[in-house]
């Protein structure tokens, strides 16, 4: 059982080392980390194939924290949930890319879902996101765990 309670701004980022580098800040110029189409997350590839002109891929990868290594070791830029972006403090926002925004979802288990401490702790966290919407642009709690690019979920769970 889930609702969704908003959405995630996505942007390009790169490394602040790698960008210094460049002389030239025109996305088709740029190197580009991507995703590899094994891994199922195609909303961020199908963006960069149609907005940037040949992009020069040199690696694609399956896994987010593959991009935060690849970003750190300055192999170019790569779209991600700004959540992630703007809390590396040695990475930088290039672009907001304001046309892929993935869903937040409050989920819990349906036989958990009139259960009084989860009812209280989904509506609890609802109002919290829905209050601080225009944050969702710069970072979520730590608690809150990406899990691909189509979609960020919050799980609730509780002990036996």
């Amino acid at each position: 059982i889930g609702r969704s309670v908003g959405k995630v701004a996505v942007g390009i980022y790169a490394a602040k080392s790698y960008l210094n580098q460049q002389s030239d800040m025109e996305l088709k110029n740029l190197n580009w980390i991507d995703w590899d189409q094994s891994s199922g997350t195609t909303i961020f590839s199908t963006w960069l194939n149609k907005n940037v002109d040949n992009p020069r891929i040199v690696c694609k990868l399956s896994h987010s924290w593959m991009f935060c290594d690849a970003i750190n070791a300055g192999l170019g830029v790569a779209i991600v949930p700004c959540l992630t972006g703007d809390a590396e403090k040695n990475w930088q926002r290039v672009q907001l890319i304001s046309d892929i925004a993935p869903d937040i979802w409050i989920l819990s288990h349906k036989d958990l879902r009139t259960t009084a401490r989860v009812r209280a702790f989904r509506d609890f966290i609802g109002d919290a996101i829905h209050l601080k919407k225009v944050s969702l642009e710069v970072k979520l709690p730590t608690w809150c765990q990406h899990t691909a690019p189509g979609s960020v979920i919050l799980s609730c769970i509780t002990g036996a």
